[in-house]
């Protein structure tokens, strides 16, 4: 595992988000010290939230992310609650085109995973606006990457991996492409990995989040 950010992290803090501890064990941890960038943590129905306002709030991750030659896989219980263009959810990159690693919400409410120019898409309207959704993407070693809604996979296809170079523009909220927009909607938990889990695996990271987090089934 590389990051794990939780909102029902014990010793994330109510209202305006400085610090989003990352529960990895490798202190990754999400930081916004510009109080007018900040998002807002809060409790809804019993469940914990980070809120974006696809303004002008985001995170910044630290240095790193730079070994994926085993692939990757991405979990995120998410919500979109502005039709913004293209915002990120998560983005590690060395600059705009550069290194780049995003997971993204396209035009036709799907998500999509671009890695340098190359861009791979989830099926239409997997994302409305104002509902709940965990975006799963893997990608093997084999280069084959498959994105799953809500535990149903959605697409799969050859697709290059990312470069092995350490990233040290990287966020939460944020994109470095233009024109793209800022994230605007809640963040409940990401979990990102280095190397592709496997099916079994997949289907206990689903199972734990779509239990937790009451959605997404």
């Amino acid at each position: 595992m590389l990051l794990w950010l939780d909102a029902a992290n014990s010793t994330l803090a109510t209202g305006s988000v400085s610090l989003w501890p990352d529960q990895s064990g490798n202190a990754m941890h999400a930081a916004q010290p510009l109080l007018g960038h900040q998002p807002t943590a809060g409790t809804t129905n019993g469940k914990r939230f980070v809120q974006f306002d696809g303004v002008d709030d985001y995170l910044n991750l630290p240095s790193g992310f730079g070994d994926f030659t085993n692939g990757l896989s991405l979990f995120a219980v998410v919500r979109f609650d502005t039709d913004n263009f293209c915002p990120a959810i998560l983005q590690l990159s060395n600059g705009s085109e550069i290194d780049d690693i995003s997971f993204q919400r396209e035009t036709g409410q799907g998500m999509a995973y671009e890695v340098l120019a190359a861009s791979f898409m989830s099926g239409t309207g997997a994302l409305p606006i104002g509902a709940s959704r965990l975006v799963t993407m893997t990608h093997s070693a084999a280069a084959v990457a498959t994105f799953r809604i809500n535990g149903v996979q959605t697409k799969n296809q050859g697709f290059a991996l990312p470069e092995s170079k350490t990233r040290g523009q990287n966020f939460i909220g944020h994109t470095l492409y233009s024109p793209c927009d800022e994230f605007g909607g809640v963040i409940h938990e990401i979990l990102f990995y280095k190397r592709e889990l496997v099916p079994s695996e997949v289907a206990v990271v689903e199972g734990y989040l779509q239990s937790k987090w009451g959605c997404c089934q």
